[in-house]
């Protein structure tokens, strides 16, 4: 019954979209060119080419080089398996949903457990610093605040993985595999390059047009609210950073509220990440084991963290 209940939602809402689209056509019209514009200048040149280099480097089996040097931090601090070492390095510079994406090709070509998914996944919804010292410095105006955001934003991660350090511990087996020897295990790979840079490609162009279109759909969802409830200005930021972080941060800004206060509601909307990242993880984790409900729980502690974090200490560093 609940079900059923839920599918007449879910449809009730698609034909309330299918309306105003057919009754608002230029402002829905508006709507994705402005999801284009952030995926175009933004997303894209961003994740990439990430996407690329990280495909090739787990084909060429680089993450247990990785895994090797990083061992003691990963097995000691977090109790996981080195490999997801990895997916740690490439989500911090790319950024969400790339975690997703890295913790994916590592589950499924089998370097590392399910387990061992399901708990990386957690503790890597990195905001690239790109974003965070470009995109949201510049909204603020102010490149302290923005180094202030990536550090709390960045330590709060690292304290998600200890929190969580004693759930499924995986440490490595293998103690007396020398660096040497792993990194000639996987130099000599018995894929042809060619095949692996042209399947990297293949993949990563699915991946970004999918982070595209759930773009385009929460965006539009946004307009859709905005232009039918008159909302405060605070609560159409509120509702926008739920759903589209970029958006919600645009919106923000124009808030007459203090320069703390802007930051502290900044840190949830990254820490969260917004509907948009949720349903891009989704998407890209859909065919596999990996749960979404733990990464789903764990972005409203992180998000909780950091943002008392920040507002705690903003004072004191700025």
């Amino acid at each position: 019954m609940n079900k059923k209940i839920y599918n007449y939602f879910v449809i009730i809402i698609l034909l309330f979209i299918c309306f105003e689209m057919l009754t608002n056509a230029n402002l829905i019209i508006i709507a994705v060119q402005n999801a284009y514009n952030i995926w175009a200048y933004s997303v894209f040149p961003s994740l990439f080419p990430f996407f690329v280099i990280s495909s090739i480097l787990i084909g060429l089996n680089f993450p247990r080089v990785i895994g090797e040097v990083t061992k003691p931090i990963m097995n000691k601090l977090f109790k996981i398996k080195s490999d997801t070492a990895f997916i740690f390095i490439m989500s911090l510079l790319s950024g969400s949903p790339s975690n997703a994406k890295y913790t994916k090709e590592l589950y499924l070509n089998g370097s590392i457990t399910l387990e061992d998914a399901n708990k990386i996944l957690i503790f890597t919804h990195f905001s690239s610093p790109l974003f965070i010292l470009g995109t949201i410095t510049s909204f603020l105006d102010n490149k302290e605040v923005g180094f202030f955001i990536l550090v709390i934003h960045y330590l709060t991660n690292v304290i998600m993985g200890i929190i969580i350090r004693n759930y499924n511990p995986s440490c490595d087996q293998n103690k007396g595999i020398s660096l040497k020897k792993v990194i000639y295990e996987a130099s000599n790979t018995t894929d042809n390059i060619s095949s692996i840079v042209t399947k990297s490609i293949f993949n990563s162009i699915n991946t970004i047009i999918m982070i595209l279109g759930v773009i385009s759909i929460s965006t539009v969802m946004i307009t859709i609210i905005n232009s039918n409830f008159n909302l405060s200005k605070l609560t159409e930021c509120i509702i926008s950073g739920l759903i589209e972080m970029t958006n919600g941060l645009r919106t923000l800004m124009s808030l007459d509220i203090s320069l703390k206060l802007k930051t502290a509601i900044s840190m949830f909307f990254i820490s969260f990440g917004g509907l948009s990242v949720h349903l891009q993880v989704i998407s890209i984790i859909n065919d596999t084991k990996i749960k979404y409900k733990s990464f789903f729980i764990a972005r409203i502690i992180h998000a909780s963290i950091a943002t008392l974090l920040s507002y705690i200490l903003f004072d004191i560093f700025i």
